[in-house]
């Protein structure tokens, strides 16, 4: 018996990007609906098997997040890679904490629109490989705020958050590339975070304590 085909349902209002986008995955051997509202979207769920929803947070009507709400409630086995031009850490964060698998900023090519969805979907079912790329991401992270690269760290970070929202290394290390980037909001909400998952993660306390206090004074704890 063949396999049957891997689903996405693409869920945005611009006509234009939903066809490309529809093109790359059809091409890349993904059966392909799409959706202009979430409440269409919702709908589509209750008729159709989906194994990965591409998720706007801007849309007309039921927002991306609140889509984002009633498919973590009602249809857990939906892996959702949530996508907006309007992207920034905080708005990653709370998507990826209301059970988003992974983030992707508009604009995006069609290589790397292909690649996120084939890295949702083969997370499926996982847990030893999930595992495995969180460490590996959580490395790669740490190397790079090493170096200072804080754009590459945060990239990694941000992965990591997609493959376990609730671990709180990911989320220190998000503020520690947020801090180099001259967030230091950004940075104090994301080292809260971590505590509000571990309270006693000593390093997101130890950086929020000297964020907060110390005004910045001295080296972040990424360990």
């Amino acid at each position: 018996m063949d396999a049957p085909e891997r689903s996405v349902l693409v869920v945005d209002d611009e006509p234009n990007l939903v066809l490309a986008t529809k093109l790359a995955l059809a091409d890349a051997g993904w059966s392909v609906a799409t959706a202009a509202t979430g409440e269409e979207a919702l709908e589509h769920l209750e008729q159709h098997r989906v194994d990965v929803m591409v998720l706007d947070l801007r849309l007309p009507g039921l927002d991306g997040l609140e889509v984002l709400r009633v498919v973590r409630d009602e249809h857990p086995e939906v892996r959702v890679l949530v996508m907006s031009a309007y992207g920034t850490v905080e708005a990653a964060v709370e998507a990826l904490v209301l059970g988003a698998s992974d983030f992707l900023r508009k604009p995006f090519s069609p290589g790397e629109l292909v690649e996120s969805v084939d890295d949702v979907f083969s997370r499926i079912g996982d847990g030893e490989a999930v595992r495995v790329q969180f460490a590996r991401h959580v490395a790669l992270a740490r190397a790079r705020l090493t170096e200072r690269r804080a754009r590459a760290a945060l990239e990694h970070a941000r992965r990591a958050v997609a493959l376990d929202p609730l671990r709180p290394e990911g989320f220190n290390l998000l503020g520690a590339a947020s801090e180099l980037l001259n967030r230091r909001l950004d940075a104090q909400k994301m080292y809260r975070v971590a505590l509000e998952l571990q309270p006693s993660y000593r390093p997101a306390s130890a950086n929020l304590d000297r964020l907060v206090l110390r005004r910045g004074e001295g080296e972040m704890d990424v360990d």
